[in-house]
């Protein structure tokens, strides 16, 4: 049924604003999403490119060899080593450093002073194998020294000396014939080369060891060691035995032991 000369009815625009409103709400949205993505994006490639702490850093890249220079000539033959520097006006670009003065060591502190032993006492030799009475030997002096006196035999300057020991003195008494010479090696070993005969054939007589000599007539040799190794060789002339040798040679040991006065 129409109206005549009536408007026709007019539509609702709710709808159409309804649909513009959601529109522009999901293009906020995409513009609200890309940003959030740009951002997360961002963010990771901030943390990969940081260096972790935990792990060790990486080796560095070798470096290339350097090539060696250039020749005058041309080409890669090296160029040849400079020549030293013989002298002249030119200074050498590398002068050596001049010796310094070595500094002297500091001083120590002086010992303390040692004190005076005293006189050395009387030697006290080892008993020989063959008797109680000791043969003379080393004192702790540094070698031992016959006494000057030995009984009724006192050293005689007028004797001849032989001078093969270390040490020598000669006796002599106006009431006899014989006459005695002592010499004392410290050395044991160059000793031994001077008794070794005695020592091989020779007579053992108390703490000594005796020999008649070959060379002379009425005369022998007798020997003993001491504690410190010392050889006492006691030569003989003019005696009636070797047994006379032995007695001069523990006389000799006694006046050793005698206290100095």
């Amino acid at each position: 049924m129409t109206y005549p000369n009536s408007a026709a009815p007019q539509k609702s625009k709710t709808l159409v604003w309804v649909a513009i409103g959601m529109g522009i709400v999901f293009v906020l949205l995409l513009i609200a999403g890309g940003i959030l993505a740009f951002m997360l994006l961002n963010g990771k490639d901030k943390k990969a490119s940081e260096p972790n702490e935990g792990t060790s850093t990486s080796a560095p890249a070798p470096q290339p060899k350097p090539k060696p220079p250039a020749s005058d000539n041309g080409g890669d033959e090296p160029a040849p080593k400079p020549q030293p520097n013989p002298g002249g006006s030119q200074p050498n670009p590398n002068p050596a450093p001049a010796p310094g003065p070595n500094p002297a060591p500091a001083p120590g502190p002086d010992p303390a002073p040692q004190p005076n032993p005293g006189p050395n006492p009387a030697p006290q030799p080892n008993p020989g194998p063959g008797g109680a009475d000791p043969a003379p030997g080393p004192n702790a002096g540094g070698g031992y020294v016959p006494p000057d006196q030995v009984g009724e035999f006192k050293v005689d300057s007028t004797l001849p000396p032989f001078n093969f020991g270390d040490t020598e003195k000669a006796y002599s008494s106006p009431n006899s014939t014989a006459s005695f010479w002592v010499q004392v090696f410290n050395d044991p070993e160059n000793g031994k080369m001077w008794v070794q005969d005695i020592d091989a054939t020779g007579t053992q007589i108390g703490n000594w060891k005796c020999q008649e000599d070959a060379f002379a007539d009425s005369g022998g040799d007798c020997y003993a060691q001491g504690p410190g190794g010392a050889i006492i060789l006691i030569m003989a002339s003019g005696v009636k035995d070797l047994n006379e040798i032995a007695q001069f040679g523990d006389q000799l040991a006694e006046e050793s032991q005698k206290p100095i006065e």
